[in-house]
């Protein structure tokens, strides 16, 4: 899955033709003026959201709802920027996954699945990188704001696994899920 998602990211770079341009970190920025390094953070950055969302699917709504918060992010900075385009697929992306998450939150009957989890934890990753990319009195750090909570889980798990000598890749149920 984890190769999916890397190959799905440089299918998005490819298309989007967009990469990470700026942290607002001196040293870092200056390593992303060269284009491979700029695609290395960008394919770990984006591959590592979608593997966020994906991690925290399980919990009525949790996957969603953290879509949800992002995307409502994004969208609103689109708006209030003139980005018409952006702000026009975030409200539709909002949208679809609003009804999900009011039918799910409850019942929880309905499970994103991978394939669900991976789509919002892209769509933010990439929707992220272009407005930032935009908007340059935006910190970037404000996007990864916005998706605080998968990032922390999966820094947290990546972590216990580590210290515990447990693969990284393979599934626990002892995270937030």
């Amino acid at each position: 899955r984890i190769i999916c998602s890397i190959l799905s990211g440089i299918c998005a770079l490819i298309l989007l033709e967009n990469q990470i341009t700026s942290v607002k970190v001196p040293g870092l920025d200056w390593l992303l003026t060269f284009s491979i390094f700029g695609i290395v953070i960008t394919l770990f950055a984006t591959t590592t959201l979608a593997q966020a969302y994906n991690l925290i699917d399980g919990l009525n709504g949790l996957s969603s709802g953290c879509g949800l918060i992002a995307l409502t992010f994004i969208s609103l900075l689109a708006f209030q920027t003139g980005y018409h385009e952006t702000f026009s697929f975030c409200l539709i992306t909002l949208s679809c996954l609003l009804g999900f998450w009011l039918l799910n939150f409850f019942s929880g009957r309905i499970f994103l699945g991978d394939g669900g989890a991976y789509l919002i934890g892209h769509l933010v990753a990439w929707n992220s990188i272009m407005m930032s990319n935009e908007l340059v009195d935006v910190s970037p750090w404000a996007f990864l704001l916005a998706t605080a909570y998968p990032v922390i889980e999966i820094l947290i798990t990546v972590i216990r696994r580590v210290y515990l000598k447990r693969s990284v890749t393979a599934p626990d149920s002892d995270h937030f899920h």
